[in-house]
């Protein structure tokens, strides 16, 4: 039996980013995350500009959110794997 791997439809142009410790966000937007610290930088400085955003530009609102939301799941999933990390 012969298995057949189709390309994907859209594929993910990392363009030299890392894939395991890059935040791929829309408008080509990318956020090296490798860290929390590094996420926590991403997200202070989303912050700050949701907050000149609002309320003018609405769709500059909606999109730093959509933004926020993709670095709090890596957030997420970076204390997850350093919670379930063996000790040294």
């Amino acid at each position: 039996m012969s298995t057949t791997t189709f390309p994907s439809a859209h594929p993910i142009d990392t363009s030299g980013h890392d894939p395991l410790t890059t935040v791929f966000g829309a408008e080509s937007a990318t956020y090296s995350c490798p860290d929390l610290a590094a996420v926590d930088v991403h997200l202070g400085r989303l912050c700050q500009r949701l907050e000149l955003a609002s309320p003018r530009f609405p769709v500059l609102v909606d999109l730093f959110r959509a933004e926020i939301d993709l670095l709090l799941e890596r957030r997420w999933w970076l204390e997850r794997t350093a919670a379930t990390a063996p000790a040294p």
